[in-house]
């Protein structure tokens, strides 16, 4: 079951929270304000992959499983949900070689609000590792797929 919703701040792990926050600023590069952060939402979608809402602005899905990933499908599934949710940004962020940093890469053509991420598996999985271990195995009518 995901952790969201106002009983989010308290039920989110300390140190889940403070990983999630460097490793969307220092690592994305999100600017977004400390408010914001106060809202964090994670949930499981399935096959060692999370999805992490903050504060109803940025959609980021973690895969640490980038070589069987279809990255257009799964942006154009990425870009529906962020508009289905009206927020700011969405952004996938994916194991693999990639640009220095996991600077993201424009990954739609005219969406500066859709960013690809890739950076070094190892890195990817112990954010996951931490995400899933905090919320557990994903809702029955969330796919990866869907």
């Amino acid at each position: 079951m995901p952790i969201s919703g106002p009983e989010a701040a308290a039920a989110l792990p300390e140190d889940l929270r403070v990983a999630i926050t460097t490793f969307v600023r220092e690592r994305l590069g999100c600017g977004c304000a400390d408010e914001v952060f106060a809202d964090i939402a994670v949930e499981s979608i399935g096959a060692g992959r999370c999805r992490i809402a903050i504060g109803d602005r940025l959609l980021i899905e973690l895969l640490p499983d980038a070589a069987a990933a279809d990255g257009p499908a799964l942006l154009d599934r990425g870009r529906r949900e962020r508009d289905r949710r009206g927020m700011n940004r969405y952004r996938l962020v994916l194991a693999g070689a990639g640009t220095a940093g996991g600077v993201a890469e424009n990954a739609a053509a005219g969406d500066e609000r859709l960013h690809l991420h890739r950076l070094p598996g190892e890195e990817l999985r112990a954010l996951i590792d931490l995400c899933l271990r905090a919320v557990g195995p994903p809702a029955p009518d969330h796919s990866v797929g869907g």
